[in-house]
C-alpha cells in the first residue's frame, strides 16, 4: 500500500516551537549535531545531514520541485525485513554547509523535532517523545541537551497536532512513525544493556555498538514491529507491508 499521506497540510504548517528556536543553543545544532558527533572517535566526520523522510516524502518533494534545495543530495532507500513484512526506510543526504534545507520547505521531521508524536492504535495523538538517537544519548548521559526546546508551547500545539493528524490519517504513515519511536526505545534499552553496571560514556558505548553491529537486538526489535502491525491490522485491516 502506497502512502496517502497529506503533505500539502503537513509544509503548511510553519510549526515553530519559539521564535529563533535554532538560535538557543548557538548554531541551529539541530541541523548538523555537531556537539555530539565530536564526542566520537571513529565516527561522525562526515559533514553530510541525513534527514529521514516519510514514505511519499521523497515523491512530493520531487513533485514539487523542491529538491533542488539540498543541493548535491544523495536519495538512500534501505530495507528492514521483519517476518513477512519490509520497511522501506528512505532519507536524504544533503552536504549543504549549514541547514540542509530552506525554512518555509524544510522536511517533515525537520518541523517535528524535537519532538514525536506517539498514537494509539487508533492512530490519535496521546503523548510526545524526544525525536532522535542523540537525545536519547544525551538524556543517559545525563549532562543536559543541547536544544533548549522543552515543550510545546499553546500557541504552537495546533499545528503540531495538524502535522500528527495528517500522519496519522495515513495508516502506513502513522505506522513508521511507530516504527520510528518503537526502534528508538529499542535502541535505548539496547544501550543501558550494554552499558550495565560499567563507568563507561554512553557516546562511546554507542559508537562500539554501531561499529560492532550491537544496536540492535534484530529478533527482538522485529518482534516488537510485528506485534505493532497485527495490532494496528485487527483494528482497521491489513497494512500491506509484505516483501
Amino acid at each position: 500500500m502506497p502512502s496517502t499521506a497529506d503533505f500539502a497540510a503537513i509544509y503548511a504548517q510553519d510549526l515553530v516551537y519559539v521564535p529563533g528556536c535554532w538560535q538557543l543553543c548557538g548554531n541551529a545544532n539541530c541541523c548538523s549535531f555537531s556537539r555530539q558527533k565530536d564526542r566520537f572517535r571513529l565516527m561522525g566526520r562526515s559533514k553530510g545531514q541525513e534527514l529521514p523522510l516519510l514514505p511519499g516524502e521523497f515523491a512530493y518533494l520531487s513533485a514539487h520541485d523542491l529538491l533542488g534545495q539540498f543541493g548535491d543530495y544523495q536519495h538512500r532507500v534501505t530495507e528492514y525485513r521483519f517476518g513477512a513484512r519490509v520497511l522501506r526506510i528512505e532519507s536524504l543526504i544533503s552536504h549543504n554547509p549549514g541547514c540542509a534545507c530552506a525554512h518555509a520547505t524544510r522536511t517533515t521531521v525537520c518541523r517535528l523535532y524535537p519532538f514525536l508524536p506517539v498514537f494509539d492504535l487508533d492512530r490519535s495523538v496521546v503523548g510526545v517523545e524526544r525525536l532522535g538517537i542523540y537525545e536519547v544519548l544525551e538524556d543517559l548521559a545525563g549532562a543536559g541537551r543541547v536544544c533548549q526546546v522543552v515543550t510545546i508551547p499553546d500557541g504552537e500545539r495546533s499545528k503540531f497536532l495538524a502535522i500528527a493528524a495528517a500522519i496519522g490519517a495515513d495508516p502506513v504513515a502513522a505506522f513508521y512513525v511507530d516504527a520510528y519511536g518503537i526502534a528508538q526505545r529499542h535502541a535505548r534499552r539496547r544501550l543501558l544493556d550494554l552499558k550495565g553496571d560499567r563507568e563507561a560514556d554512553i557516546y562511546s558505548v554507542f559508537e562500539m555498538a554501531v561499529l560492532r553491529q550491537r544496536l540492535i537486538d534484530h529478533a527482538a526489535l522485529a518482534a516488537e514491529l510485528e506485534a505493532r502491525a497485527s495490532a494496528l491490522e485487527q483494528r482497521h485491516g491489513a497494512l500491506l507491508l509484505s516483501a
